[in-house]
């Protein structure tokens, strides 16, 4: 008779369940499929097929489109709490949300035109969280979104301007989702929080590029708790004549091979999504590896997340009349 260990009390029924779950995801054939689409009717029939279902097939709009994916959104919220996971688990994907709302509202008092509104699915209700920041104090608030709530106002009170408020919410977010990953004592989770990291400072080293801000302005704005040492996105930014060489000293394969691949080709500055959204997916195929425990859960939920921000796009460019070969250059590199 074999004994139950605490993973498997903990993580059964949420792991059985995603694995049934695990094999009604789209997949890289039927995302080619969706590309490939002559219409948004034939798009609507290949989805159909999955578990979007009929609802998807009378959403002839952006808002209609919305409306169907905000619905698989939050049903995978309502699935990871029927699941009785932990709730470190929960609020590791509901941060997002709740940080992203902060960021919206925050610039919007400050005056700033916004042109999307706050997502109703984070822990905190968008309406209480405009009320707080109205009236200025956020005592109300999760501890850890109450801190980045303070700090982005301290930091905009001393330096005025919108990448102030970004860069404040991104590092105690970030910080935020190690310390959960460190609680859900997966190692695999606080890589993959690691990995967040890295891509989240390449992106930040090539839009500073971009954008010709300084290198000390550059480096204040790094993360910390990446896997990568912060000189090579240094390196990055300066297009450095050593950059191939410090590439090389990435201690993630995956991301060494990725990145020195992206480099070499030139790649233009604009896929860079695209890479990281590859780079995560791959990573994350991992996880089924994995018997019990919070890595399968975990995988399934944030795959799930992408492949509904892949189907968004693909609908879109649908809706929006865009031939498969400029889909294809939109999307289909993170099914690769």
């Amino acid at each position: 008779m074999w004994a139950l260990n605490a993973e498997m009390i903990k993580y059964g029924f949420a792991t059985g369940r995603v694995r049934v779950l695990e094999t009604r995801l789209i997949g890289r054939a039927r995302i080619n499929r969706l590309i490939e689409a002559d219409n948004l009717e034939e798009a609507h029939h290949i989805l159909a097929e999955t578990d979007y279902g009929t609802d998807i097939r009378i959403a002839d709009t952006l808002t209609e489109t919305e409306r169907v994916l905000e619905k698989k959104e939050r049903d995978l919220q309502i699935m990871l709490k029927e699941s009785n996971v932990p709730s470190e688990m929960i609020r590791f994907f509901q941060s997002r949300v709740d940080m992203m709302n902060l960021r919206i509202i925050l610039k919007s008092g400050y005056g700033q035109q916004i042109p999307v509104d706050p997502s109703p699915y984070g822990e905190v209700r968008t309406d209480e969280l405009q009320f707080l920041v109205k009236e200025g104090t956020f005592s109300g608030l999760p501890v850890y979104l109450e801190a980045a709530a303070d700090d982005a106002v301290a930091e905009y009170a001393k330096e005025p301007k919108p990448e102030v408020i970004d860069t404040t919410i991104d590092r105690h977010y970030f910080k935020g989702l190690l310390d959960l990953s460190a609680r859900l004592r997966s190692p695999w989770i606080t890589e993959y929080s690691r990995l967040l990291i890295d891509l989240a400072n390449g992106r930040i080293s090539i839009r500073s590029r971009q954008k010709k801000i300084s290198t000390d302005d550059l480096i204040e704005s790094l993360l910390d708790g990446g896997m990568v040492d912060k000189s090579i996105w240094k390196a990055l930014f300066s297009a450095s004549k050593n950059l191939f060489a410090l590439l090389k000293e990435i201690p993630t394969p995956l991301l060494k091979a990725r990145l020195i691949d992206w480099v070499q080709r030139d790649a233009p500055v604009d896929s860079y999504d695209l890479l990281s959204g590859n780079i995560l997916i791959k990573y994350l195929d991992s996880a089924w590896s994995f018997n019990v425990g919070p890595e399968t859960v975990f995988a399934y939920v944030a795959t799930k997340e992408h492949e509904i921000k892949i189907v968004r796009l693909i609908l879109a460019g649908h809706i929006g009349g865009l031939a498969p070969e400029r889909l294809r250059e939109r999307v289909g590199a993170i099914y690769e």
